[in-house]
């Protein structure tokens, strides 16, 4: 009995050693995570007008910093701007504009590719392909691409490259109306549709809309793509860059934003501007706040402006409301009303400037330097008030 016992523990205490040897193995074996690294797959030329190239593209760009690709993609397309814009080389400024899509993909860029086709012989009708992609990366005011596409069908009707485009340039007429833009005076005046106006199809549906007021302004469609915010607009000093405000706005409205344009070469193509904030302050007055980036230089200052209009798209008044105007100086803003704050900071970098690039930086500390208060008036005037410095706070 003794004999079968000392065996049984035997037994026992050889499977506890290769047990515990297994387990005290297994813990100390160094574990290994595996993680799948995305990798861009590049863009070419052949797929800027496939769909679905454009959306894998941009839902792989999701999981990667693409910082650096959307600054290139940014300054091919300003390049591509002057070209058209200003030297009126076409040819140029399409492929800068490829260049700038193949590199990040946008809906601003497709809609100025969609303007470049439009205005050249386009035998493979890549103007609507590029109208359609600007629709579907969001391109605002949604409208004028509906606008667009309409001039881009009716202009195949009239070359007589397809008889069926009158049919689908009322239907994106309609669509127009429909997003809010009864601009009938717009169609009555673009050369590649005003003839559409004498049809007795557009007239039977523009009856059809008869109830529904009237924008007959371009400046309305420009102020109707900004985002009614209200209440109060707070821009706090973190977030000065409104890195969430992304939706860039079309050179075509340039005649609204002052900063588009510049003495040497007429439309000034080293910013981009985009849309922020609609104010409901007055019902005299349309009150916007848009942002504008630069794109040249080691660092790319934002500025962001609050600016006042009267109804017909001139300018009253405007004001700085916010910027990351240098590596240190910072300035945000508040508006409460027809109050406005703007308060300036200096950002103190966890590591020396000189040393350790600002993407790569910490900010560990805003000093404030001064707070600025304004009122508007009900001209639309912005009026200074008080400024209290650091030095008065003391």
């Amino acid at each position: 009995m003794q004999k079968i016992y000392c065996l049984q523990k035997s037994v026992f205490m050889k499977w506890f050693l290769i047990s515990f040897g297994l387990v005290m193995f297994a813990c100390s074996k160094e574990r290994v995570e595996y993680k799948y690294k995305v990798q861009l797959k590049p863009f070419t030329e052949d797929e800027i007008f496939m769909s679905q190239s454009i959306k894998t593209y941009l839902f792989d760009a999701e999981e990667l910093n693409t910082d650096s690709l959307k600054g290139i993609a940014k300054k091919e397309f300003l390049t591509a701007i002057d070209f058209y814009k200003n030297k009126k080389d076409l040819e140029k400024a399409k492929l800068h504009l490829i260049k700038s899509i193949m590199t990040y993909p946008e809906a601003k860029s497709y809609y100025e590719l969609g303007n470049l086709y439009l205005a050249q012989y386009d035998a493979k009708n890549n103007a609507s392909k590029a109208f359609g992609i600007a629709e579907d990366l969001g391109y605002k005011p949604v409208s004028e691409i509906y606008f667009k596409l309409a001039c881009t069908y009716y202009k195949a009707y009239e070359s007589g490259t397809d008889e069926y485009a009158k049919s689908s340039s009322l239907q994106y007429i309609k669509r127009m109306f429909d997003a809010g833009a009864v601009d009938t005076l717009k169609i009555k005046t673009d050369k590649l549709l005003t003839s559409i106006t004498a049809d007795k199809e557009y007239r039977v549906m523009l009856a059809s809309f008869s109830g529904l007021k009237s924008i007959n302004s371009k400046f309305g469609v420009f102020s109707g793509a900004f985002e009614l915010v209200q209440g109060e607009l707070v821009i706090k000093k973190e977030d000065a860059e409104l890195e969430q405000s992304n939706v860039s706005i079309s050179y075509d409205y340039s005649d609204y934003i002052p900063e588009m344009e510049n003495v040497s070469f007429g439309r000034d193509v080293s910013h981009d501007f985009y849309y922020v904030a609609r104010l409901n302050l007055s019902p005299d007055l349309v009150t916007l706040v848009y942002k504008s980036k630069s794109f040249y230089g080691e660092y790319m200052p934002t500025s962001t402006y609050l600016v006042n209009y009267d109804l017909n798209g001139k300018v009253i008044d405007k004001i700085l409301l916010a910027c990351t105007c240098s590596s240190e100086k910072v300035k945000c803003g508040t508006v409460k009303g027809t109050d406005i704050v703007v308060e300036e900071y200096k950002r103190i970098w966890e590591k020396d400037l000189k040393e350790v690039y600002i993407g790569d930086n910490v900010v560990k500390e805003y000093k404030p330097v001064a707070s600025m208060h304004y009122s508007i008036d009900p001209t639309g005037k912005i009026v200074k008030g008080n400024e209290t410095t650091q030095m008065s706070l003391k």
